[in-house]
């Protein structure tokens, strides 16, 4: 195709596009329904109904004789207590009906308990690697670039757009992939920091923006509370260090590179706000 792209339409479709990259790799997993209620757990069997009197089949005599026997056995009988129940009436009646049990104890939570090292390389692996979010956000990121680069004289074909963008988005991700392994995992580890975002119980749009951004620069431990979120500050600036090895030329000076560090952490604030709102870590 000889045809001249239009980079301004192609703006507006990448905005979008990178939007829901943010979506798709930020969106909490869809919680399992749960069950109904109803009164079908453990209902009590109803009760017998009483057995139809038969008193006219026997002789009257017989009857009275009958009940004086069963008398004299009845009285000479033990009183035998009534064994303890095991389970209170309230607890019985939660196990029968779901609906008594609260709904704050129905519902998953997300986990807070501290990170072992496996686990925190597995997160490194899932926010890399596992389709689709990297790989959509990669792409948007690449041909957003590709649109924003205005070099004097350059005619871009439509071929000529797509095969750069891809160049970028290779880019892109292996940038992705540098900064998830040291933010993650190996500053994560060393440091004792919790890698993963945790939403608060903060009510109203601005307080919950305000912490979202705030979490950027402080993280939980491990074993104690609020830290300053060195593993994501120090992991991202080692990443963007790293991507010069495949960076142009041109972008290997230190001013690119802080300039793509500053990128990193503007996202990752816009990041920790999607989370803030639509759930997930």
């Amino acid at each position: 195709m000889t045809e001249k792209i239009t980079k301004q339409r192609v703006k507006v479709l990448l905005t979008l596009l990178l939007i829901a990259g943010f979506f798709t790799s930020n969106a909490p997993a869809a919680l399992a329904s749960e069950g109904g209620g109803g009164t079908g757990y453990g209902a009590a069997p109803a009760t017998a109904p009483a057995s139809p009197d038969d008193s006219d089949c026997k002789d009257e005599s017989a009857s009275k004789k009958d009940a004086n026997v069963a008398y004299k056995l009845y009285a000479n009988l033990k009183t035998v207590p009534e064994p303890e129940k095991a389970f209170s009436t309230n607890v019985s009646a939660s196990i029968r009906d779901p609906k008594a049990i609260p709904a704050a104890s129905l519902k998953p939570r997300a986990s807070t308990a501290p990170m072992t090292a496996g686990e925190k390389f597995g997160l490194f692996l899932s926010k890399s690697f596992r389709p689709p979010g990297p790989y959509v956000q990669s792409i948007a990121s690449g041909m957003f670039n590709e649109a924003l680069d205005n070099n004097v004289g350059k005619k871009d074909t439509a071929g000529d757009f797509f095969a750069d963008s891809m160049t970028r988005a290779a880019r892109s991700f292996g940038n992705r992939i540098a900064n998830n392994f040291f933010e993650k995992f190996a500053y994560a580890t060393i440091l004792r920091q919790d890698p993963r975002y945790h939403r608060s119980n903060k009510k109203g749009a601005g307080a919950k923006i305000g912490y979202a951004i705030s979490r950027v620069f402080i993280t939980q431990g491990d074993r104690s509370g609020d830290q300053p979120n060195i593993s994501y500050l120090a992991g991202g600036l080692t990443g963007a260090a790293v991507s010069n090895y495949w960076q142009r030329e041109e972008n290997r000076t230190v001013s690119k590179t802080f300039s793509r560090w500053g990128t990193h952490i503007a996202i990752g604030a816009l990041s920790n706000i999607l989370r803030e709102f639509l759930g997930g870590q």
